[in-house]
């Protein structure tokens, strides 16, 4: 997986996916000539649009006049987002229907279950059985959902309240705001590979929280939290092969999933 070009833009960063198509290496160009000049924008209120350095032409110096910083710093936001619109739309459409590189898909679960208290080895257990870290991977079987979609299996109906609920926790998180952003409430959205782990360990992050134990967590990220502690209160198993057998197939293969990158030499020990 190539590397990503990250433009610093006053504290924001606008990051351009890697795409091999032509308009795709244009977006980045254009968005790297963009930011550079922006940030050079970036100066206190009412300084000149172009701060100390003078403009020469025919050599006689242009002079601009000075406008309200507010408008200029509004005229940035709204096309920063415009950047930011085109390309999350642009690295969603180059995403092939194939499973990333696992080291990749490490890193992901690293970066947001290091944020979200969750531990690494359950989040990459779980995307494995949802998708085979496949970023395409749909299911359009709930309707009533909005289906299922991504990495992590992430239901449409679900994800606008884990967007506002990560929000109130980190209000001040400048990477977790940018990501967020990238939802734009439809289900094809939640294909973006790094959105998608974050609301998974966001998810697995509380349900962790709340059980504890890897089995039940993988039950109650398939079957539900609510429904898996009533079972539990009641003295009745997470899942069980009689009443649940989906689930209890699920956890299954979630353990073994688990298993496996424990003894896998690519899994850092920090990560389990």
């Amino acid at each position: 997986m190539k590397s990503c070009i990250v433009i610093d833009w006053g504290g924001k960063s606008i990051a351009m996916q890697p795409n091999r198509s032509i308009i795709g290496k244009i977006l980045i160009a254009l968005a790297t000539i963009f930011g550079i000049v922006c940030h050079s924008f970036d100066k206190p209120p009412n300084a000149s649009l172009l701060g100390k350095r003078p403009i020469v032409f025919d050599n006689k110096p242009i002079v601009f006049k000075k406008i309200p910083f507010e408008i200029f710093n509004f005229a940035k936001s709204v096309i920063f987002a415009l950047v930011e619109e085109i390309e999350s739309s642009v690295w969603i459409s180059a995403i092939e229907d194939r499973p990333l590189p696992l080291p990749y898909v490490e890193r992901l679960c690293g970066k947001w279950a290091k944020v979200f208290d969750a531990p690494v080895g359950e989040v990459l257990s779980i995307l494995k059985i949802e998708s085979d870290f496949n970023p395409q991977k749909r299911c359009l079987l709930r309707l009533e959902k909005g289906g299922a979609w991504g990495l992590g299996g992430q239901m449409l109906d679900e994800a606008f309240g884990k967007i506002s609920a990560i929000k109130r926790r980190f209000p001040k998180n400048p990477k977790i705001a940018r990501i967020a952003r990238r939802f734009r409430g439809t289900g094809p959205s939640l294909l973006d590979p790094e959105l998608n782990v974050m609301l998974t360990a966001w998810q697995i992050g509380q349900i962790h929280q709340r059980f504890g134990d890897f089995e039940e967590v993988a039950a109650a990220y398939h079957q539900g939290a609510n429904i898996v502690s009533w079972r539990l209160r009641n003295g009745q198993p997470a899942v069980s092969p009689e009443k649940t057998p989906r689930g209890h197939l699920y956890v299954k293969r979630a353990l073994e999933a688990f298993v496996s990158f424990q003894n896998s030499a690519t899994m850092s020990p920090r990560g389990i």
